[in-house]
């Protein structure tokens, strides 16, 4: 009688245990719950533990769970389109991945087209028309209100566009998704974290390489390399005109501007955070990149053309991820002549970028031969080639040009031995005697300011008088006072403006006591 009991006792626990976790009675249990958000977590709860239970037995599924799943799936997108922003809870989304781990996305949409939704309705289902309606809609929607979502949207996207057995169908889905995310003026920060995503190794799955290599060529597209120099004339452009004081450049009709953080996505286009480093645009849109940063690079422009503000905070995005990117081991994208063109632009414009990205690639590029040398002797060049220019008529021009000049004769002085006047072009008697003699141009006012502003840089007399008294010329201290002497300009026309610019010269050297004897 006992075992017949217990016999009883365990098809009845069968019995019970089949309808629990059938269709009907997954369904009355999760669905006791008092509102969608308190469904969405029992089954979250449930999903998980389920998905740590296959992981255990070497990827086994509950296949009896699978047509539950579907329908909970099906439920949760047609209700997200009753909703007033027609999306998906951060929940839901996550929810949605969950349970396509255990499912596969043909569960969800067939071959045939229909899935079946209740016992008296067959609904149409299309994985194109899932991902570019529903799905765009959501990151689009999750984007607006900067939720954790989107990162998980994209892996339902991934996941989708990996099922489709045609490589041409999956670009083509691809490519109308990030088209009209980029119409959408879809942020930065998205679409960085949508290219991360779709190149991101899959956990547990065998194939990663070949995986990783094939969905940065589905990433890899005309529609990315189009949006990416299209960005980069635009914000360069933007750059341009706020930094260069007398420079015109043409105003680019702008739209809305778009939001987001411009670096991380130019850096995740380069590969930057990739363990692989592998480049998600095409090499002719780097070369632009580069192209598009050198525009001043270049010793045949004026000098109110080059007058620029200093770029204090590193808002030159483009020039500071180039850098970077050159800084990364084995880095093929950027050549030697390039990665020295870059940092010789980014020791023009100064400020944050140089100090802790330039000169650290300078450094590093110069254990090989010859590198920093090469960039010693192109900024040495380009300095003395500003001072043989004509100086401009303006006189607060001219003050913000020699500034200008000062600090970067200053900034190449930092990380080298070049410790005089005449790597810098100010260390020629001859040319401050010629000086004097120009009645057009203000030579010698010119030479006068970018020589004070320069020496001002430095924190003692000391320092001052070793860079004049290491001039090849041992007397170009006196050839100096005598070009401010006999100078025509009308500045210094009268005794008192001339014996002023002496007398600023001698105290920033450290008075006639500190000059006499050393220079």
């Amino acid at each position: 009688t006992a075992s017949c009991d217990e016999g009883i006792g365990d098809r009845g626990v069968s019995n019970i245990a089949n309808w629990l976790w059938g269709e009907e009675g997954l369904q009355s249990a999760l669905f006791r719950g008092k509102n969608d958000s308190q469904k969405v977590r029992k089954l979250g709860c449930l999903l998980k533990s389920i998905l740590i239970q296959c992981n255990e037995a070497d990827g086994m599924k509950p296949k009896s769970l699978i047509p539950s799943f579907v329908n909970f799936f099906h439920v949760i997108i047609l209700s997200s389109g009753d909703r007033s922003n027609k999306s998906c809870t951060g929940d839901e989304v996550k929810l949605l991945l969950n349970i396509m781990e255990i499912c596969t996305v043909d569960d969800f949409f067939p071959v045939r087209g229909k899935v079946k939704f209740s016992e008296d309705e067959m609904v149409t289902i299309s994985i194109e028309h899932f991902c570019v309606n529903d799905l765009l809609r959501w990151i689009l929607v999750h984007s607006s209100i900067a939720t954790t979502a989107i990162e998980t949207d994209f892996e339902i996207l991934k996941k989708c566009i990996q099922s489709m057995p045609s490589f041409n169908r999956q670009k083509q889905v691809w490519e109308t998704i990030l088209r009209e995310l980029i119409k959408s003026f879809c942020d930065f920060t998205t679409l960085a974290v949508g290219l991360s995503t779709m190149t991101r190794r899959i956990h547990n799955d065998k194939n990663n390489e070949s995986f990783k290599s094939s969905h940065a060529d589905l990433v890899r597209c005309a529609v990315l390399d189009s949006f990416a120099s299209e960005t980069c004339d635009q914000m360069m452009n933007s750059y341009r005109q706020s930094h260069h004081l007398l420079r015109d450049y043409d105003i680019i009709e702008s739209s809305p501007k778009r939001k987001g953080n411009l670096l991380l996505f130019i850096t995740t286009c380069l590969g930057i955070h990739d363990s692989s480093h592998k480049s998600l645009v095409s090499t002719s849109v780097i070369k632009h990149w580069i192209n598009s940063c050198l525009v001043l690079n270049t010793d045949e422009s004026h000098l109110e053309e080059k007058l620029i503000l200093e770029d204090e905070a590193g808002s030159n995005y483009f020039l500071k991820a180039l850098l970077i990117l050159a800084s990364l081991p084995g880095c093929e994208l950027i050549s030697t002549e390039e990665v020295l063109n870059l940092i010789f632009e980014s020791w023009f414009e100064g400020g944050m970028i140089w100090n802790e990205y330039a000169v650290n690639l300078l450094t590093t590029f110069g254990e090989k031969a010859s590198f920093k040398d090469q960039f010693i002797l192109k900024a040495s060049s380009s300095l003395r080639n500003d001072i043989h220019c004509e100086p401009p008529l303006d006189h607060a021009v001219l003050e913000l040009t020699c500034q200008a000049w000062s600090k970067r004769a200053m900034r190449l002085l930092r990380i080298t031995k070049l410790d005089n006047l005449d790597n810098l072009g100010l260390g020629s008697a001859e040319l401050w005697d010629s000086a004097s003699l120009s009645t057009e141009r203000d030579f010698s006012e010119y030479f006068f300011l970018c020589l004070m502003y320069l020496l001002h840089s430095f924190n003692s007399a000391e320092q001052r008088k070793e860079l004049i008294s290491n001039a090849n010329e041992s007397r170009i201290f006196v050839h100096i006072l005598t070009s401010i002497a006999k100078s025509e300009n009308p500045i210094l026309e009268s005794f008192n403006h001339r014996t002023e610019r002496n007398h600023q010269l001698l105290d920033i050297l450290g008075g006639r006591a500190g000059t006499g004897e050393t220079l």
